[in-house]
């Protein structure tokens, strides 16, 4: 059942990153959806997209977030 939700957040998701494919936002919220279905390349894949759309040394603040957003990637695909 869990899959099903992380499924449907990736469908909206990448329908919603069509239209914006450089906010560093949606490559984070994507990569936690491919995390929650397991999909361990892509879900590492998109956080590393998120960073490096917006680095810490272009915005400290809102780049140091997408950095520390990237831990849950890591952490849910683990022991995929």
């Amino acid at each position: 059942m869990e899959a099903a939700y992380y499924d449907s957040a990736r469908g909206v998701i990448c329908e919603q990153a069509s239209g914006a494919a450089r906010d560093p936002r949606l490559h984070s919220a994507l990569g936690i959806a491919y995390a929650g279905l397991g999909r361990k390349h892509e879900a590492i894949q998109e956080g590393e997209k998120a960073v490096e759309l917006l680095p810490a040394s272009n915005e400290a603040y809102r780049g140091y977030y997408r950095a520390v957003d990237f831990g849950p990637h890591y952490a849910m695909v683990r022991g995929a």
